[in-house]
């Protein structure tokens, strides 16, 4: 499953209140906050154009992958590269009940 990884992008960009500076930059809050807690199954592409002109990135920075366990996929297929570990994905909320990241089964 593909996710979007913002607040570690954004840390590595420095932005140390992703929240203020999506909502100050253009995104509603509603947005900003199903975003950050991992609660938005897509992203239209307006919206992810947005974030990467904003964060001056390509889509591939914003994504990380978790393979499913159910999936074979080869060790060279290109989705490797965004290949996730549970501690890489940052959430807003600590022990996020909605965060389907912190429960790798889902």
């Amino acid at each position: 499953m593909l996710k979007l990884n913002l607040l570690g992008v954004m840390r590595q960009r420095g932005i140390t209140n992703a929240a203020k500076y999506l909502v100050k930059n253009g995104f509603s809050y509603h947005r900003v906050n199903r975003l950050l807690r991992h609660e938005q199954d897509s992203i239209s592409y307006k919206n992810l154009e947005r974030l990467c002109l904003l964060l001056n990135c390509t889509p591939d920075d914003l994504f990380v992958w978790q393979k499913p366990n159910d999936l074979k996929v080869s060790e060279d297929h290109p989705l490797q590269k965004l290949l996730a570990k549970a501690e890489d994905v940052e959430c807003v909320a600590k022990n996020c009940r909605s965060c389907r990241w912190r429960n790798w089964n889902n």
